[in-house]
């Protein structure tokens, strides 16, 4: 997902606040940061993935990715 025009800063504080999400790493760009986080719901797993500015100002671009782990059942 993507979103425009959002204070990025407050969308990570309201993120972070969540029990569920483990931080799992980090890696900082050219004005842009990824946290990476873990978490794990109803035993399935799932990569989070956060691209944030390193200098929010209330109106930034923010995009948060989801890899969840495939279940089979039979």
């Amino acid at each position: 997902m993507a979103f425009a025009g959002t204070d990025a800063a407050a969308f990570e504080r309201s993120f972070a606040s969540t029990e569920a999400a483990r931080p799992s790493g980090e890696q900082k760009g050219q004005g842009r940061v990824r946290k990476f986080f873990a978490i794990e719901r109803e035993g399935v797993k799932e990569a989070l993935t956060l691209d944030l500015p390193i200098y929010p100002n209330g109106a930034d671009e923010v995009v948060a990715s989801v890899v969840s782990e495939q279940r089979i059942e039979n």
